[in-house]
């Protein structure tokens, strides 16, 4: 099975998070 490389993965969370509550806010905005 794939395995994750949280190493990477949890430093870009905050980032992929921030990105993910900017587009639920402004839905007309693409």
């Amino acid at each position: 099975m794939y395995e994750f490389d949280w190493s990477s993965i949890v430093p870009s969370l905050p980032y992929l998070l921030d990105g993910l509550v900017i587009t639920l806010k402004s839905p007309s905005r693409r």
